[in-house]
């Protein structure tokens, strides 16, 4: 892979990682509503939205060449990611603008409370469907089990190992502390 495209998956590494932390936080209401996390997640829409369009533009490794034909590579990424990604940028979008409507008050105060008590309850259902954000976590390992595969020494794929492991359980942990504060 090139070393635009290695920054690009990095880059995605990490605002993966990034969703894998703050999704349970907001989910137990424990992310505070500040413009600085409103505006990262809308940074965050806009490069998934960018990932989707370089994954019809990245060719791939098949059978030991290396396919860059548009035609392949479509029928790839639709055959693979394409419906996967779709779904979730359509959620994260319904996410932010049902966020966006909520936090200017474009909610309609003349039919009473119960359209308000709707929209809380379609809000609160939003923020359930985010967890679907975790299937990008599928991603993370399939570029971590081709980084295992790029090191040459048996002694980095050990504390590589090691490292990932000791990371799924600080997630673990931190999706059970999550989901035992929202519970009482």
């Amino acid at each position: 892979e090139s070393r635009l495209r290695l920054a690009w998956v990095s880059l995605g590494l990490l605002l993966i990682s990034y969703d894998l932390i703050s999704l349970p936080l907001s989910l137990a209401y424990l992310l505070p509503s500040h413009p600085a996390f409103n505006t990262l997640d809308w940074l965050l829409f806009a490069f998934w939205i960018l990932d989707m369009v370089s994954n019809f533009l990245t060719g791939f490794h098949g059978d030991g060449v290396t396919e860059m034909r548009p035609r392949k590579v479509l029928r790839v990424y639709l055959r693979g990611w394409f419906a996967c990604d779709v779904l979730i940028i359509l959620l994260d979008l319904m996410a932010l603008l049902s966020k966006f409507f909520d936090s200017t008050g474009a909610v309609d105060d003349t039919a009473g409370s119960t359209k308000i008590v709707r929209a809380g309850r379609t809000f609160r259902m939003l923020r359930l469907l985010r967890l679907v954000r975790v299937m990008r976590m599928r991603k993370l390992i399939e570029v971590s089990v081709r980084l295992f595969d790029s090191l040459t020494s048996d002694v980095r794929v050990m504390i590589a190992k090691v490292m990932r492991l000791v990371t799924f359980i600080i997630l673990l942990n931190h999706y059970i502390a999550c989901a035992w504060y929202a519970i009482g």
